[in-house]
């Protein structure tokens, strides 16, 4: 497309991209970018054809969402999504603020499914739930989700996020405080001895262990109670036979398949299968990324049977780098001191 534009053809006028052609949903920011925004709300209209126009918005946990929600052959048949970026990836970018100032675009939407995204959010108050839905049609469905987060699994977990190992992202290759391990290196013992601790099924108490869990779904239901659709019931009957999630905030994809099926079922479509299920087990169509491992200690209090071996701290940073128990302590060390 540049190299048109460097030749001297227009947008629209010369050429199109294949893009308009052969799409499964209507990437909004992207036709946006292309044509400008009063072409682009035009493509709208003609791309969506008798389908209904679905949006979602929210952060990562939505982009697998609606993948599910696509590979639903009755919501496939009656909606098209309208893509828009994800909260996080705002990144102070005036054009992807454009699309929560554009009210006639919000106008054509007729499913509205947001998770609640507070006016006071670390983005632009522009993006919260509350201005979103102000914009929409009479009529519109909305429906609220709750960010989906668990820290049960994770008592070791400092409430800060870090402040160092900063890339371009602006994140960490160990984006989650360990308050035992940093508690242990800063008290100058040797890796021998903080292997040896953080490995024994002593290393944090049973109490703490329970009381981790129970705020954490304490602070869930909390959350749940300005949500359509809650998913706790589902995670309490489920987190001890099966590690359920990769990071407090990184469900696995069992967890949104079910919330899925819930927001199908709210809406109204009572067929909650969901086909090519099989591209959902690759790595770029789950959650993983932001990993934390799971102590030995709590593996024994919970009575875990099924829980993740590897873990990749990072693969936002680093792709390839993937680690078991004890490498993701010892690169833990090494990457912050």
């Amino acid at each position: 497309m540049t190299q048109l534009q460097e030749a001297g053809f227009k947008n629209y006028y010369d050429f199109l991209p294949y893009w308009l052609f052969e799409y499964t949903e209507i990437n909004y920011f992207n036709i946006m970018q292309t044509f400008g925004m009063k072409q682009a709300d035009f493509l709208v209209d003609k791309m969506k054809g008798k389908r209904k126009l679905a949006l979602i918005h929210g952060n990562c946990q939505t982009s697998i969402i609606k993948t599910y929600l696509q590979n639903n052959i009755k919501f496939n048949r009656n909606y098209i999504f309208l893509s828009i970026p994800r909260i996080c990836e705002y990144d102070n970018n005036k054009n992807i603020l454009e699309i929560f100032k554009n009210n006639d675009l919000w106008l054509k939407v007729d499913l509205c499914i947001t998770q609640n995204i507070s006016v006071k959010n670390r983005y632009n108050e522009l993006m919260s739930s509350s201005n979103i839905c102000s914009k929409l049609k009479t009529g519109c469905i909305i429906v609220k989700l709750v960010n989906i987060y668990f820290d049960g699994y994770f008592p070791q977990l400092s409430n800060k996020k870090k402040n160092r190992c900063y890339d371009k992202y602006g994140i960490s290759a160990f984006p989650y405080i360990d308050k035992y391990i940093e508690n242990y290196y800063n008290n100058g013992f040797k890796m021998e001895t903080i292997l040896e601790n953080l490995n024994s099924p002593e290393c944090i108490k049973d109490k703490q262990i329970d009381l981790c869990v129970q705020e954490s779904f304490q602070r869930l239901e909390e959350r749940e109670d300005e949500a359509d659709i809650q998913i706790s019931d589902f995670i309490k009957n489920n987190y001890i036979k099966k590690q359920l999630f990769y990071s407090p905030n990184h469900p696995i994809n069992l967890v949104i398949q079910e919330y899925s099926r819930r927001i199908l079922n709210y809406i109204g479509i009572n067929d909650d299968k969901f086909e090519n299920t099989a591209i959902f087990e690759l790595l770029g169509n789950t959650l993983r990324g932001m990993d934390v491992i799971i102590y030995p200690c709590v593996i024994k209090y919970l009575n875990l049977t099924e829980y993740e071996k590897v873990f990749y701290p990072n693969r936002y940073i680093y792709e390839d780098l993937y680690l078991d128990f004890e490498g993701y302590i010892k690169n833990y060390i090494c990457f912050n001191y």
